[in-house]
C-alpha cells in the first residue's frame, strides 16, 4: 500500500494501478453515486479515475484507515 500511496502522491497513476491485485475488492461508504462495492482490479481503476475526473483539484492522503489483509 505503501508503494501505491507513493506513486499515486507524485501522479504516476500507471506505476500505482500496477500494485493493485486482479481480485481487488474495495468497500466505498455511504449513499453518494460513489458508494457501493467495486470487485476487480478494472472496477477498481475506473472508480479511482472517475474520482480524479470529478475532484481534479484533489490530494492523494494516507489516512490509515480501512486497510485490511483478508
Amino acid at each position: 500500500m505503501t508503494d501505491y500511496l507513493a506513486a499515486a502522491q507524485r501522479g504516476d497513476w500507471e506505476t500505482a494501478f500496477g500494485f493493485l491485485a486482479d481480485d481487488l475488492l474495495i468497500h466505498i461508504p455511504g449513499r453518494s453515486a460513489f458508494a457501493g462495492q467495486r470487485l476487480g482490479k478494472e472496477a477498481a481503476v475506473g472508480y479511482i479515475q472517475s474520482i480524479r475526473e470529478r475532484f481534479r483539484d484533489g490530494v492523494v492522503q494516507d489516512l490509515g484507515i480501512g486497510l485490511r489483509k483478508l
